[in-house]
């Protein structure tokens, strides 16, 4: 049986080979891991190693576009019926709606990318593309 610390995010069979998703808490963590499967031998390519460490506490949106959504969230803008108007966001923070908007289309964006799509992007042994 082999252990490791991390998780795995995802699995997925391609010809005669097998991707997988996992995350780590650190590189060497995934370098332990490698290793484990090589002393195994178990032939191991690890196609992407990403440092999130950064982008993690806001899941890569800016500062700006979190103060818009965490605005947009506090005023009932994405309550049913609305509680905010876009305008209202966009006076509260003294910007124009257009800025408003765009901060909110693209900070909800990065958020479901980097959250719920986030899965579907291999990071360890990604076949090549």
């Amino acid at each position: 049986m082999l252990k490791a610390d991390g998780f795995l995010l995802g699995a997925a069979q391609t010809g005669d080979d097998w991707v997988f998703r996992a995350r780590f808490p650190e590189k060497s963590s995934v370098l332990s891991f490698r290793d484990s499967l090589v002393s195994s031998d178990i032939n191991i390519d690890i196609q992407t190693i990403t440092d999130d460490t950064e982008a993690s506490p806001q899941f890569g949106v800016t500062d700006p576009q979190k103060e818009v959504l965490l605005l947009a969230l506090n005023r009932g803008y994405f309550t049913v019926p609305r509680e905010s108007s876009l305008s209202d966001l966009a006076a509260e923070l003294g910007i124009s709606s257009q800025a408003a908007s765009e901060r909110l289309r693209r900070g909800t964006r990065t958020l479901v990318q980097n959250t719920l799509a986030a899965p579907e992007r291999p990071l360890v042994g990604s076949p090549p593309e």
